[in-house]
């Protein structure tokens, strides 16, 4: 009996090490990716359906597949991360303006070689995108080299920031650190430790003396920025409706610096006033509409959250008191990427259709269509 269980387990081992090398997999909070054959089947935790199936093999070789947009500062820019690249889209025409590279991996690494963070320097002179290989890349926005590739996480990147005066790169993922590096050098400056999850989010205070991180261990935890000390903490407990652990999708400061905004992976919004550290849940769980990607309006006024499975819906939130203004959908795809303009009026979203959507805050349908699977003439 016991060499029966013995051998039955080295079976189940050599499947689930085959199926990593060739396929993956990968586990969220809200979905688990089984990567069988060059396929992937996303599973929901909390549904058990299967959501989608989208062949690997085909998206490697598509340029600008997107995962992540973010804004240039002055709005004219429109930067998506996806695959092995970042894409730079200027808006006003619609336009792929350039293509940012790494060198090409091994064949047998690409299945972490997908660029699934970005974010713009406050200068608007660089680039910097976070990879499922646990690295950073630095480039010139204008001239498109690379400047650096830095970091050396184990596990993904998950998110990335630039401090409000560019000199440093925020960075977390499925390893439990939140790290700061140089942006002239590229060298780490600090970590951040105390977190149990996969770092799902993370934002500067408007003054730079601070970093607040979000994490799938249901905890957003506050930072200084200088010595590394931890300032607080806000446990998030369970679920209302689910009885699971939260998780934190986003985590953001208002801009004046004295609130932090929360955003749960089953779409609950939350307030934590840090100098009274008052914590405020403004609306409860929507049963996982929504609560994956999410960002929160220039002026602190609106947070917009995208639904995690397909249902390819954006919900438009008031940030003070959590109540739903407007619900925003094109087509039935997963959400992966959403990003306020600098002017807070619009927002992109990015999802599994290979597209980048521009919204209107005041539109009901798209005003811009952005093609992520095009190529460069």
């Amino acid at each position: 009996m016991f060499r029966f269980y013995f051998f039955t387990f080295l079976i189940i081992l050599q499947v689930f090490l085959i199926s990593c090398t060739h396929g993956g997999i990968a586990v969220s909070p809200g979905a688990i990716a089984v990567g069988l054959g060059g396929y992937l089947s996303f599973e929901s935790r909390y549904h058990h359906n299967q959501v989608r199936e989208a062949k690997i093999a085909d998206e490697l070789d598509k340029e600008c597949v997107s995962y992540s947009v973010a804004f240039s500062p002055d709005g004219r820019y429109l930067a998506s991360s996806g695959n092995m690249n970042v894409c730079l889209w200027e808006i006003g025409s619609g336009k792929l303006v350039r293509a940012y590279k790494v060198p090409l991996p091994k064949e047998s690494q690409r299945m972490n070689a997908e660029m699934v963070a970005v974010a713009f320097s406050p200068d608007g002179g660089y680039i910097v995108g976070g990879r499922h290989d646990g690295t950073l890349h630095l480039w010139d926005v204008h001239t498109g080299v690379l400047r650096m590739t830095f970091g050396g996480y184990v596990g993904g990147i998950r998110t990335v920031a630039f401090s409000p005066d560019g000199r440093y790169i925020a960075s977390g993922g499925h390893e439990t650190t939140v790290r700061l590096w140089e942006t002239e050098s590229g060298n780490e400056v600090r970590a951040f430790e105390g977190h149990n999850g996969m770092v799902e989010s993370i934002r500067f205070s408007p003054d730079g003396r601070m970093i607040v991180s979000g994490c799938t261990d249901g905890s957003v935890r506050l930072w200084e920025v200088k010595t590394g000390k931890q300032l607080g903490q806000y446990d998030l407990g369970q679920h209302d409706g689910l009885k699971l652990p939260a998780s934190v999708r986003f985590a953001g400061f208002s801009p004046d610096g004295r609130k932090i905004h929360i955003v749960e992976s089953d779409g609950s919004i939350g307030l934590w006033e840090i100098a009274t550290d008052r914590r405020v849940r403004l609306s409860g769980e929507r049963k996982n509409r929504y609560g994956f990607p999410a960002d929160l309006s220039p002026d602190g006024k609106f947070i917009i959250l995208g639904a995690g499975d397909d249902y390819g819906l954006v919900g438009l939130e008031n940030a003070e008191n959590g109540t739903e203004i407007k619900v925003f959908q094109k087509g039935e795809i997963y959400v992966r990427g959403l990003a306020f303009s600098p002017n807070g009026k619009d927002f992109a979203s990015t999802g599994g259709d290979g597209k980048i959507w521009l919204w209107n805050i005041q539109e009901s349908a798209p005003i811009k269509e952005f093609n992520a699977t095009e190529t460069l003439d």
